[in-house]
């Protein structure tokens, strides 16, 4: 079964040149549509839906 992490890495490779670089976005990154926390501290806080729901907003334009 593949982890919420693991699916949001593979979602943010969208964005991204390397697997690296959407590690490092998913661990470093302040998501600003929720709370200005990374994709792992919201993970870590049962939130990782709340991530994929922002790659899609992004994925529909709605942060251009």
């Amino acid at each position: 079964m593949v982890s919420i992490r693991e699916r949001i890495v593979e979602r943010a490779r969208i964005y991204s040149d390397t697997a690296g670089e959407a590690e490092k976005w998913f661990v470093s990154f302040p998501i600003p549509g929720i709370g200005g926390k990374t994709a792992e501290e919201l993970v870590e806080m049962g939130l990782g839906d709340d991530v994929l729901d922002y790659l899609d907003a992004v994925e529909d334009g709605a942060f251009q």
